[in-house]
């Protein structure tokens, strides 16, 4: 049997909108389509390099290094 299912991903969990006619702990196959997935394999160099910008210039105000400050919130400075 295929039926269509839309769903929603919630912290690792596929969540279906409306109710599936599956019992529970029922075994099945999915195919998802995904209306873009997230992650290295799929983001763009244009795109990674604006977010390196966008970090660096939020973090440029900051003093010391991003390290020092790694260093100090674990009590190794």
């Amino acid at each position: 049997m295929t039926i269509r299912v839309e769903a929603i991903y919630d912290n690792g969990v596929l969540r279906p909108v409306e109710p599936i006619p599956v019992d529970d702990q029922a075994r099945v196959t999915l195919t998802l389509e995904a209306p873009a997935l997230i992650g290295p394999e799929r983001a763009s160099p244009r795109r990674a390099r604006r977010s390196i910008e966008e970090i660096q210039a939020r973090w440029q105000d900051v003093p010391g290094s991003f390290a020092d400050l790694i260093l100090e919130e674990r009590g190794e400075s």
